[in-house]
């Protein structure tokens, strides 16, 4: 399951995939740069919102994502 950007990756597509979703319909959900989650945190919160069918954008620091990321071969 990895569906967050990768750092690198050319960051305008969760701005077209915002454009399309209904106005007022969108979580944002950022703790900031000064805090970092754990895995247990991250997944807890993943699970929290999905399973409110809550459409979402969440932004994490490129440390917190790479919990998200498989591993590179």
């Amino acid at each position: 399951m990895n569906r967050a950007l990768s750092c690198d990756q050319k960051q305008h597509k969760y701005l077209e995939w915002l454009d399309q979703q209904p106005s007022k319909s969108v979580l944002f959900v950022s703790f900031g740069s000064n805090t970092s989650l754990s895995d247990e945190q991250i997944e807890e919160i993943d699970v929290g919102v999905r399973n409110n069918n809550q459409r979402f954008i969440w932004v994490l620091r490129c440390a917190d994502r790479e919990m998200f990321s498989p591993p590179r071969r």
